[in-house]
């Protein structure tokens, strides 16, 4: 929903009444509402960059009568299909967090250990390296945990598999997850400061 609508209007966190008649476009044509308040197109208006699923995605489910578990997914059975070369196939009804076991059970791979090296706290291990911790909002379209100690600094956006010391783009082993309260990191990229 997020990248189409951004595609379509201009997302930079301001909002010109003469961009109301774009809005309303976009969005009947992308999400077929065609009934926008005026307090929504102008919501719509100012979303900033990266946050538009948060301030439409309320507006879909009001009119489709359904419930978000997240701004974009809804609570709803999602068909899977499986090709296991080991015989053991998932069917029925089958809880999300289990397609994780039985992937990782099919694959050989130890979960918690995976997790334990791709997914770490940065605050509280970049506190035991003695690192000041902090997160830059500018950029438009990214939230940046910024970590710094001596002549070290580390910048890493939300949602990326690279990061950046001292200017120098470095791989990260995993994706970084912000969660709106925590940053979690991979330990590579936790091991490049001293």
């Amino acid at each position: 929903m997020e990248e189409k609508l951004a595609s379509l209007i201009k997302v930079d966190g301001t909002f010109e009444p003469a961009e109301a008649l774009v809005i309303r476009q976009a969005v009947a044509q992308y999400l077929g509402i065609t009934d926008l308040t005026d307090e929504e197109v102008e919501a719509i208006g100012k979303t900033k960059a990266g946050s538009m699923n948060y301030t439409v995605g309320p507006m879909v489910a009001s009119r489709a009568k359904i419930g978000y578990t997240t701004n974009g997914h809804t609570g709803e059975d999602v068909v899977l299909y499986c090709y296991d070369p080991f015989g053991e196939r998932v069917t029925g009804l089958v809880r999300n967090t289990d397609i994780a076991l039985y992937m990782a059970r099919t694959l050989n791979v130890d979960l918690a250990q995976a997790t334990s090296r791709l997914f770490q706290d940065a605050a509280s291990m970049f506190a035991k390296k003695g690192a000041t911790v902090s997160m830059d909002t500018t950029g438009p379209e990214n939230s940046v945990l910024v970590v710094t100690k001596g002549d070290q600094m580390l910048r890493v956006s939300r949602n990326k598999s690279y990061a950046y010391l001292n200017g120098r783009a470095v791989a990260s082993n995993g994706v970084t997850v912000y969660n709106g309260t925590k940053w979690y990191i991979a330990k590579n990229l936790i091991d490049l400061i001293d």
